[in-house]
């Protein structure tokens, strides 16, 4: 008759343990799910576009595209055959740049171990940036260049007259 008691407590105190794992609350670091700023952009970004012209240091190959453009409902772009969108609070004003997420369309390119540095180089090293001529230049920590990218002029769509 112990032993029934012993398996009866020991079962009373797993079903006890497991209800509280129920019914605990669980914080969580879930991803936004829509792009917010931590702060306005920078009005002299507000509304850009540019290309990606160098990559840490080394020239972005011209026959590839990688694209950055701040709109209002956050920063997008594309790199080689994939689009990408920032979610989360960003900041891209008073010369500090941070992008806390990064979604991307995933089709198989070539060279995606360039699409790779792209992303960790956003959303890992990037924490400034300044404007230099035509050119948005972002940095690490150190003060080096990862990111270098010249400004997209928007070509007007021509107008038909029938």
């Amino acid at each position: 008759m112990k032993t029934n008691s012993t398996n009866y407590i020991c079962l009373l105190g797993l079903l006890a343990i497991w209800l509280m794992a129920c019914t605990a609350p669980v914080q969580r670091n879930a991803i936004p799910d829509s792009p917010s700023l931590a702060e306005p952009v920078d009005p002299l970004l507000a509304n850009t576009s540019w290309h990606l012209v160098e990559i840490y240091g080394k020239p972005f190959p011209s026959d590839l595209v990688a694209t950055m453009t701040f709109a209002e409902d956050g920063v997008k772009g594309s790199i080689l055959c994939n689009s990408w969108q920032s979610i989360g609070a960003l900041t891209a004003a008073n010369g500090r740049f941070s992008f806390p997420y990064i979604a991307a369309t995933t089709v198989g390119c070539d060279q995606i171990e360039l699409q790779k540095s792209f992303g960790e180089a956003l959303t890992i090293h990037a924490k400034t940036y300044m404007l230099k001529d035509t050119f948005l230049v972002i940095q690490n920590d150190k003060e080096e260049t990862i990111l270098r990218f010249e400004q997209l002029k928007h070509v007007q769509s021509p107008t038909w007259n029938l």
